[in-house]
């Protein structure tokens, strides 16, 4: 569609635009997960260090495949990022959603109890929905004999729930 109104220099307009798309969304994530970590977890980090890792992290290895491999495996590694942010999504949801519903936190302004029930009933979808994702990931490698693939599936998953399960009992302080 861009190409018929913008002609050749469609690509580059959606490049940039992805780029940009993407250094935001980073940027937001790092953002969040910097409160999360220091106030639920504790952490006291400096931010200039979060934020050089955690872009390093994401850009460095995306840089390197791409260039080495060349463009035709991008679907692919879209594909395995997603997997890897499905893993992360219990450690902003249940933290943020606890936060949200605390008396201690947020007093007055806490969620209803019927808003904080929607949360967590969204929250254990998406949890649920991810867990399926990441084992049917591991299941469906290649390269990874079947049994291997399982196994690698089922412990894979095992860390989730375990991971999500020690975020829900923690208390807010």
């Amino acid at each position: 569609m861009l190409h018929d109104i913008l002609g050749d220099s469609s690509r580059t307009v959606f490049a940039v635009a992805m780029l940009c798309a993407g250094q935001s969304s980073s940027l937001t994530g790092v953002l969040s997960s910097q409160y999360i970590m220091e106030g639920f977890f504790e952490l006291q980090i400096p931010p200039w260090i979060i934020r050089v890792v955690t872009r390093a992290l994401a850009i460095i290895p995306a840089f390197l495949v791409l260039y080495v491999s060349g463009p035709e495996v991008a679907a692919d590694l879209i594909e395995q990022a997603q997997v890897v942010v499905n893993f992360v999504v219990p450690f902003t949801v249940i933290p943020l959603t606890k936060f949200l519903s605390s008396e201690i936190k947020m007093g007055p302004y806490r969620l209803s109890k019927k808003l904080a029930a929607v949360c967590w009933f969204a929250s254990a979808v998406a949890i649920i929905l991810n867990m399926l994702s990441l084992y049917d990931f591991f299941a469906d490698l290649e390269s990874l004999p079947q049994a291997v693939s399982a196994v690698f599936g089922f412990a894979t998953v095992a860390i989730y729930l375990y991971l999500t399960w020690y975020l829900i009992q923690r208390p807010v302080e």
